[in-house]
């Protein structure tokens, strides 16, 4: 069998929602980058979104004797073919709000960009946001378990975004949220 000829070649059967399991939000950006690179990288496509597969001129010159005609490139017929399933990949992945900020942009590449620069800044006040609400956490009004599930659920997001929480921290925090009635258990903890 010969290898393949097409230098880029088409996915085989791979459906956008299974791979990406959550649709890009102001809060979601690095677990949904982090889903789509996955993706991505499995096909052999994150060269669109990265720059590394370079856009190919549409037209080639063909010399027949001494007349040079312009025809269309067939590279960039399978590159374009690509970057649209890829173009279109990420449209499947986008919520409506941030569809908008995407709109009139005609390459993987630089809506992969464009996502980037308008996320990676509110992924940041993301992290802040969660450290600081794990700072602020209290058991104050919550039932025990209530408590340690809301905890618990700022650390996974942090995790799943990755900034994890180092476990002493984890353990200053949530000692720290308990208040006065936990101090004899929180004395113990600390000087174990």
């Amino acid at each position: 069998m010969e290898p393949s000829l097409d230098p880029y070649p088409l996915p085989s059967q791979v459906h956008v929602a299974s791979a990406v399991t959550i649709k890009l939000t102001d809060r979601n950006y690095l677990l949904w980058k982090l889903q789509l690179e996955s993706l991505l990288t499995s096909q052999k496509l994150l060269g669109f979104v990265d720059g590394r597969e370079k856009q190919p001129p549409a037209t080639i010159s063909v010399i027949a004797g001494t007349t040079s005609t312009e025809v269309p490139n067939p590279r960039y017929e399978a590159w374009l073919c690509s970057d649209h399933l890829v173009r279109s990949w990420l449209f499947g992945t986008l919520s409506e709000e941030v569809l908008g900020y995407v709109v009139g942009l005609s390459t993987s590449q630089e809506i992969w960009r464009t996502l980037a620069e308008n996320f990676n800044r509110s992924s940041l006040a993301r992290v802040f946001e969660l450290r600081r609400n794990l700072q602020l956490v209290s058991k104050r009004g919550k039932t025990f378990t209530e408590y340690c599930r809301e905890f618990r659920t700022i650390c996974d997001q942090l995790s799943s975004i990755g900034h994890p929480v180092e476990e002493s921290m984890k353990i200053f925090n949530f000692l720290n949220g308990l208040g006065r009635e936990y101090d004899p258990v929180c004395a113990v903890v600390q000087h174990s």
